[in-house]
């Protein structure tokens, strides 16, 4: 009977000791690791997609322009990771492809300022569209859609 006792108790404690294991992992802080964010250029009239533009984000309020000016593709996303820590982010038009980087490309079509990350991870966020109320595309999770008007190339950008 002693043999079979001390079966029963070694059998035992292995599953007390995931239980506790388990238990504790669940108490543990969430590890921080890097989040990506897709901004998506998209033209506030037709509703297309807007490659190769510049976009400025400005993260968690610092007063100055960004060091970053990621460009967008074909479908008109740009991909950045976030900076860990960082609540925010503001997005500005510009800086212009080629001769002339100090000017603007495209105007903003909304009077949004700073972007929720932890929304814009959860469910998305689409900055209002002041150029076309029609135009509402639906972002996804993790997706930030910026409305923006091309500049006509006779439209001087005020610089």
């Amino acid at each position: 009977m002693k043999t079979t006792t001390a079966v029963i108790s070694v059998q035992k404690r292995p599953k007390i000791a995931r239980v506790l294991f388990v238990a504790l992992l669940s108490l543990a802080p969430p590890c921080i690791t890097a989040q990506t964010l897709t901004i998506r250029l998209i033209n506030a009239r037709s509703g297309k997609p807007i490659q190769g533009q510049h976009v400025s984000i400005v993260w968690g309020g610092q007063m100055s322009r960004s060091d970053q000016y990621p460009l967008s593709d074909k479908l008109g996303k740009i991909h950045v990771d976030v900076p860990p820590g960082t609540k925010f982010l503001t997005l500005i038009p510009g800086p212009k492809v080629g001769k002339e980087p100090n000017r603007i490309p495209y105007t903003a079509c909304s009077n949004y300022g700073e972007i929720s990350i932890e929304e814009a991870l959860k469910t998305g966020v689409a900055t209002d569209n002041q150029c076309e109320p029609k135009v509402r595309p639906t972002p996804k999770a993790g997706e930030i859609i910026y409305l923006i008007k091309p500049l006509p190339w006779r439209m001087p950008d005020m610089q």
